[in-house]
């Protein structure tokens, strides 16, 4: 095949999620100079109002970073090992959600607001593993676990299908590294694949922010901070630590008073994201309870106010770069839980 098209790439299968270091370096030993992915299938799941569902549910992508790590380290170890010069990546090429009544798959069940905070911090994993994951596909778009709901009369927009269509218009460029401190907590076991599905004993997680956080550079200069509220009753307040010259010009966020709301045939625009122009200066921003937020911020003047000092090219340091994907620093945010007894206000906290 590489012999009539050279820009194709060749997919060995890995072990599902990675669970098989020894699978995995036969497959690397035996075609590691042939293939330039290793494939990776892993998936998460809910169980119909069971106990602790919510916190369980949008805390399973430290699981999915752990099993990332676990890959990546068993490609490392090839490389070093064999002497290879080459850079095989790894693609998640199957991952979802699924959700359960008891043991009872609910395939076409809509995907709910707590199953948008999961996508989204699996997005950020994803981000951060940049450019070690080269590919992803969720499975399926339409109908099974998916973004979209389709009958003969309908197409109905899930909150996936906004969350994959916000970074993929955003979340786009050279990723960056962000430093983020604030409120942590220690994980609950993580909800893999199917009801009791065990992990595996080596996860020892730690502590994790409730604020998860991931950042992006287009080619115009514009940064993007993604911001995934993972608490379920309480406000992060965000002060913002932007490298010189930059500010918030426009915000986009996607909430819901409920974790297990959901878009339906019946009720199609239940949950739609916002999108808000700032036109003063901020230094903060309040994320609401069970929310996603992306922050876009340029450059320049916000009115006829110059936002902070600005001379010359951004100065970051590229660390490495495939598919115009870097690692570098972005920013610095702070982060403040506050109790809401009410819906949290989707603005800005002036400076």
């Amino acid at each position: 095949m590489k012999k009539q098209d050279p820009a194709i790439k060749i997919l060995g299968v890995g072990s599902s999620e990675g669970a098989d270091p020894k699978w995995d370096r036969e497959v690397l030993q035996q075609a590691g100079e042939s293939i330039d992915f290793l494939t990776l299938h892993v998936y998460a799941h809910s169980t119909e109002n069971a106990a602790n569902e919510y916190d369980a549910v949008v805390f399973t992508p430290s699981y999915f970073d752990f099993r990332f790590r676990n890959m990546i380290q068993t490609l490392d170890a090839y490389k070093a090992a064999s002497g290879s010069t080459r850079d095989i990546r790894i693609s998640v090429d199957e991952w979802n959600i699924r959700h359960y009544d008891g043991k009872k798959l609910l395939r076409r069940e809509p995907r709910h607001m707590q199953d948008a905070l999961f996508v989204s911090g699996v997005l950020n994993v994803m981000l951060k593993h940049s450019p070690r994951i080269g590919m992803a596909n969720y499975v399926f778009l339409v109908n099974g676990h998916a973004p979209l709901l389709v009958n003969a009369d309908q197409v109905v927009k899930t909150p996936l299908y906004h969350v994959f269509q916000q970074y993929g218009r955003w979340m786009k460029g050279t990723a960056l590294a962000v430093e983020s401190k604030g409120p942590t907590r220690v994980p609950p076991d993580p909800w893999m694949g199917s009801p009791g599905k065990t992990v595996s004993k080596n996860y020892q997680p730690g502590e994790v922010p409730f604020l998860d956080s991931s950042a992006a550079l287009h080619d115009d200069g514009t940064l993007v901070l993604a911001l995934v509220n993972r608490h379920r009753s309480d406000t992060a307040n965000v002060t913002l630590q932007l490298p010189a010259g930059y500010a918030v010009r426009t915000a986009w966020t996607l909430c819901t008073e409920s974790p297990t709301a959901a878009n339906t045939f019946e009720q199609p625009n239940l949950i739609v994201p916002v999108e808000t122009q700032v036109t003063t200066a901020v230094a903060s921003w309040s994320c609401p309870p069970a929310s996603i937020t992306l922050l876009a911020c340029k450059r320049g003047l916000i009115g006829n106010q110059l936002i902070g000092h600005f001379v010359g090219s951004l100065g970051f340091t590229p660390v490495f770069l495939v598919l115009g994907v870097l690692h570098l620093l972005a920013a610095a945010i702070l982060v403040k839980l506050v109790s809401s007894d009410q819906p949290a206000p989707v603005h800005p906290t002036p400076n």
